[in-house]
């Protein structure tokens, strides 16, 4: 499955997928509505996070069938 994710908010964000570096997109997402895919290659759950707001509870996890 292929998810889409989107800087809808102020910059930078990126996203961080706990035990999946291959997956990680960590470049910076500067310009709101920049967005970038990424493809989980198998069912399970990912962790994920926003490097630069992890500490402000940015974090989420997908579930993928």
């Amino acid at each position: 499955d292929t998810v889409t994710f989107v800087n809808g908010m102020l910059p930078p964000h990126n996203v961080i997928v706990e035990d999946h570096p291959e997956l990680s997109h960590d470049g910076l997402a500067f310009a709101s509505g920049e967005s970038f895919d990424i493809t989980f290659p198998e069912a399970g759950d990912y962790t994920f996070w926003c490097d630069p707001h992890k500490g402000a509870g940015m974090t989420g996890t997908l579930h993928v069938n």
